[in-house]
């Protein structure tokens, strides 16, 4: 499951250079983004999850405790999902909720309320030089209303099959806060059918008007996807921006 360092602080020049506790795991095959029991700890400071072979795989933090902090490495060839355990919450998520981490990434846990972690660089990895998103391909849309749409939880989401009617739907940003944004891109990669994109809850899409989808028209004259980018810098409010071809 593990192969798990001695937890010590090594110093390697004064002042300078220390030498963390460090383990190498395998994520849990199978968990398919749940917690089924039995997931693997990660219990040092620097942790490289190497076996990551299905998406949604999963190892678990250990308890959140104020001053804690521990760092995740996924080499793994697939999205990783990292627990919180018991009832703490990650990110203000729910009771024993997971970040699902993308392959070449490194994640920062923190804790600096008992039960809590605080977990940065959500979202994002690199490839060399290159920063990357996270992102999910051969999404199916769903349903005919917002409460039945597909939900979209990555940064950059590909639909690739969507019967008439259907849609998406894009994360609640009723918690943004000031100073910060968020970007979601949606392709819609079928030539048939236009693509209902809904925004969370009363939030609203340009102006629209509160939980009205818009709609993304199907990719066609030989594009390989239609795309549109929806912005927010204010709790509730979503601004567009579409591709030219």
């Amino acid at each position: 499951m593990g192969n798990v360092s001695v937890p010590t602080k090594i110093i390697l020049q004064s002042g300078e250079l220390e030498i963390e506790s460090w383990g190498q795991f395998t994520a849990l095959a199978g968990a398919n983004y749940v917690n089924v029991g039995g997931l693997p700890v990660l219990n040092n400071e620097a942790n490289r999850v190497s076996v990551c072979a299905s998406a949604g795989d999963a190892v678990q933090l250990p308890q959140a405790i104020p001053g804690l902090s521990l760092n995740v490495f996924n080499d793994g060839a697939q999205e990783l999902a990292v627990f919180a355990g018991g009832t703490d919450i990650i990110n203000g998520g729910s009771a024993g909720g997971y970040i699902a981490q993308m392959p070449n990434s490194y994640l920062n846990f923190c804790s600096s309320s008992a039960g809590a972690w605080e977990c940065e660089f959500v979202g994002s990895g690199f490839l060399g030089n290159l920063p990357t998103q996270s992102g999910a391909n051969g999404i199916t849309a769903a349903g005919t209303t917002q409460g039945t749409a597909t939900a979209l939880s990555r940064a950059v989401n590909r639909v690739t099959t969507v019967a008439a009617g259907s849609g998406v739907v894009l994360p609640s940003i009723a918690g943004l806060k000031a100073a910060t944004s968020l970007s979601i891109t949606v392709m819609n990669a079928q030539g048939t059918n236009a693509l209902k994109v809904y925004p969370a809850g009363t939030d609203a899409i340009e102006a629209l008007g509160a939980g009205v989808a818009y709609s993304l028209a199907a990719a066609t004259g030989g594009q390989a996807a239609k795309v549109a980018t929806f912005i927010s810098t204010i709790a509730g409010q979503w601004h567009l921006m579409l591709s030219s071809n």
